[in-house]
């Protein structure tokens, strides 16, 4: 998709800035590797080909990403080590739901479900945190306040998504392109948002002609 092409190309400037914590610097490999997946994905579903299972196991890499960057921009201490717990047990959690309680060729809705909801319910705590301590800089040139934007409006709208796919049988083709049309949007909007995130710290510097 293109417009994850431009996301993953704007990250980029995250390295030309001093100021870029760590999960900023990382984010370029995990867009990187978003980009593949989807290409991949998109190439097996062309095909007739089951792409599940790629997607199972880039759904674990993603939640564990997101609580890592939440255990970074989270100020309080009991929050970090209630994340710092869930950014190593999910992903056991994950892994063995994929491969023992659900089987490969089935999606893994309830450790989806259950990171998804962890997510949010995280990114809204930073969001409260927002209110209760001072911030020096304007919000608009926060990197972190876009990025949780991003994630909360993703998860909020794909999950349901996602539920619904769960529970519709054979699906007929109406439904899936609908669905496909419907996924598409919500993650144009969520990579313009990363893409705000990469690059409102940069400073663009007006020059002054002398008269």
């Amino acid at each position: 998709m293109i417009s994850g092409i431009i996301c993953l190309l704007a990250s980029v400037a995250v390295y030309f800035q001093q100021e870029s914590e760590l999960y900023l610097k990382l984010f370029p490999v995990f867009l990187l590797l978003s980009n593949i997946v989807q290409n991949i994905g998109s190439f097996l579903a062309v095909h007739n080909e089951a792409n599940v299972f790629l997607y199972n196991i880039y759904s674990v890499i993603e939640f564990t990403f997101y609580f890592f960057i939440l255990s970074q921009i989270i100020r309080d201490t009991k929050m970090k080590k209630i994340i710092f717990y869930v950014l190593w047990i999910y992903p056991l959690f994950a892994i063995l739901n994929v491969f023992v309680i659900r089987g490969t060729p089935s999606f893994h809705s309830i450790a989806y479900a259950s990171g998804s909801l962890m997510v949010v319910g995280f990114c809204v705590f930073y969001f409260y945190e927002l209110f209760q301590f001072p911030h020096s800089n304007s919000l608009l040139r926060d990197p972190a306040f876009w990025i949780c934007t991003a994630i909360v409006f993703n998860n909020c709208l794909t999950f349901p998504l996602a539920s619904f796919a769960i529970f519709i049988h054979n699906p007929s083709r109406f439904i899936v392109q609908n669905v496909v049309i419907i996924q598409n949007i919500i993650n144009i909007f969520s990579y313009l948002l990363l893409t705000i995130a990469f690059l409102c710290r940069i400073r663009i510097k007006k020059s002054m002609s002398s008269s």
